[in-house]
């Protein structure tokens, strides 16, 4: 079955079918066309990178391989069936078409095989030059090896496993195996030299003490069963291809997780993820895929590395991460991870989703560009929440923590690391390259380091941003190279004072910065109201702060009053509130706001 047939019998969205083949106009490492010329960006921005996402809409994935997967593989006459019985250091069969010598068994023929019994200290191989594939269910099984392989497909067209309903099945290998001369595999407990299929409703158990548990050197898809994986190395590991559905995970692993890792071939090397539920504990990657990883939907709980308090090795221990293109439609994802939690070489699109993240390095990073059309992303520990060469934000709720800046664009590969605020956020790269569109949603920014940093523009057309931001005065709330235009939405960022920006005076909404003479303690309540007593903001800062910027349209000519201290009582969105009931506040001073776009006071 073709990929673009499956997406369809699947009800993929267009975005997300779009990007899987994208690679022809997502090579450049920027939005092209977008010009830097100050009385031309209004929309120049915005427009590039709508384009990226609409060119190539009907040849997209012809670029695409094809999967193994076939109508009937999962469908089988019983009458047919071949049945071994293992016996603990041998079996039977009712077929010549299997070779049994003491504990080891070798299918010769293409058919359908099933399996029940255990074997103390032997192997399952499949070898065969049939054209025809060879199916294996697997019905109570339990194999240990203590020199291979307990299940080694050495030879086949393609292999079906099925997991019998309500059946446990376990293989397990030893720390060291036995090879002909000249030969370092098979490599894995559950190893396939040819493409291979695992579905059914079982149990399977694999423990993978040599090297990787579940290995295939072709494609591998796995859509049922409840799956559990002990392995040094690497747990699950397509090397053309990896695609997941409806089944169940729990993944212990000295290596990756999940690995697709074919570096040959640019239409391999991928991992599909359609549904399923996956419970990660890895010292390397929790999802590594060579070119594309592409999530469609499932519930993700990944610790990679130890978590954001280790420190970051040689190896990498990201919690998702794609050569090329991440594209995520939906799920819930709950990563801890020492490095990235979400990271592309290339380009990540989120179209929806729900995230809690927690990371030592950067909460979401991708080397080109990020884009998030909706979902609710929580980074709660990160050295940088956001980074990419370029960042547009359509919609959604996104609140980072930093240790240095919040969402950063900056060119160049991932080099954070780990370390303190004002570290390296440049890469030396042409600023004209990064930008940072936000267009909708909510946005609120806790950052050490700067709040939104752009080595390059920002633009801003609608949402809600809210920045806490540095108290040191190495750093700024807002702080940009080129320009910040805003005409929309609602913007309020506050910190030191040190490097204080607004956004720039060719903007078409207004924007108000207060300077204050001494810095304000946390917990502090600003409310700013209109000769008319109603309130263009109030919040309650949850750190020091020593100057304030606000944008909106509400921002107009005319004197306004600030109020510190008092209480208010109604919704808020971290700290920002849009209406409730305030009392008890202080005059703290008067605010006049001139024609000028941006009005800059002293109080």
């Amino acid at each position: 079955m073709k990929k673009i047939e499956l997406f369809r019998k699947l009800g993929f969205s267009l975005t997300v079918v779009l990007i899987i083949g994208l690679s022809s106009c997502l090579q450049n490492d920027n939005l092209s066309e977008i010009t830097q010329d100050d009385e031309e960006t209004d929309t120049s921005l915005i427009d590039s990178s709508e384009d990226i996402l609409d060119e190539n809409v009907g040849d997209v994935l012809e670029e695409n391989d094809e999967f193994h997967e076939e109508e009937g593989d999962e469908e089988w006459d019983e009458s047919e069936e071949v049945l071994i019985t293992l016996t603990g250091s041998s079996a039977s069969a009712n077929s010549e078409n299997v070779i049994i010598d003491g504990s080891f068994i070798t299918i010769s023929t293409a058919g359908t095989y099933r399996i029940t019994g255990n074997l103390s200290d032997g192997s399952i191989m499949v070898d065969t030059e049939d054209e025809e594939l060879v199916r294996l269910i697997l019905d109570g099984v339990s194999v240990s090896s203590s020199t291979t392989a307990p299940v080694n497909v050495w030879g086949a067209e393609k292999v079906i496993i099925i997991i019998a309903e309500g059946s446990e099945n376990s293989f397990t290998d030893s720390s060291d195996y036995i090879f002909e001369e000249g030969e370092d595999e098979p490599n894995a407990a559950f190893f396939s030299k040819a493409n291979l299929s695992i579905y059914g409703s079982g149990k399977l158990i694999v423990n993978g003490n040599y090297n990787d548990a579940i290995a295939s050197k072709d494609g591998l898809i796995i859509d049922g069963p409840e799956i559990e994986v002990n392995a040094v190395d690497d747990g699950i590991r397509g090397k053309d291809y990896l695609v997941l559905r409806n089944s169940t995970m729990n993944i212990v692993s000295g290596g990756d997780a999940f690995k697709s890792d074919e570096d040959e071939d640019a239409e391999r090397g991928y991992i599909l993820i359609e549904s399923g539920n996956y419970t990660i504990t890895t010292d390397g990657d929790g999802f590594a895929a060579e070119t594309d990883l592409l999530v469609v939907d499932g519930t993700f709980n990944i610790t990679a590395g130890g978590g954001s308090s280790s420190s970051i090795g040689d190896s990498s221990t990201k919690g998702m991460k794609a050569g090329q293109k991440f594209v995520i439609s939906n799920g819930t994802f709950v990563i801890n991870s020492s490095d990235d939690a979400m990271h592309a070489n290339g380009h990540i699109i989120i179209e929806d989703g729900t995230f809690e993240l927690a990371t030592g390095d950067d909460g979401i990073h991708a080397d080109s560009s990020l884009h998030i059309l909706a979902g609710d992303i929580l980074v709660s520990e990160s050295y940088e929440g956001l980074e990419s060469a370029v960042i547009q934000i359509d919609g959604g709720k996104i609140v980072a923590h930093a240790s240095d800046d919040g969402l950063n664009v900056a060119g160049g590969n991932d080099s954070s690391g780990h370390g303190g605020p004002g570290g390296n956020g440049s890469y030396g790269s042409n600023s004209g390259d990064y930008y940072m569109i936000i267009n909708d949603g909510q946005i609120a920014v806790y950052a050490q380091g700067d709040g939104l940093d752009a080595n390059g523009s920002i633009e801003m057309t609608g949402g809600t941003v809210i920045v806490y931001g540095p108290t040191g005065n190495g750093n700024g709330a807002l702080d940009y190279d080129d320009t910040f235009k805003i005409s929309g939405g609602t913007l309020l960022a506050v910190g030191s004072s040190g490097m204080a920006q607004m956004p720039s005076s060719s903007s078409s909404q207004n924007s108000l910065k207060i300077s204050f003479s001494s810095s304000l303690s946390a917990e502090t309540t600003l409310r700013l109201e209109d000769s008319s007593g109603t309130a263009l903001f109030t919040f309650t800062a949850p750190k020091s702060l020593q100057s304030l910027v606000f944008s909106s349209d509400a921002v107009e000519n005319g004197s306004y009053t600030l109020y510190k201290g008092g209480s208010i009582d109604g919704e808020s969105f971290e700290g920002f509130y849009s209406g409730g009931t305030y009392s008890g506040g202080s005059e703290y001073g008067q605010v006049s706001v001139s024609s000028s776009t941006n009005t800059s006071i002293n109080l």
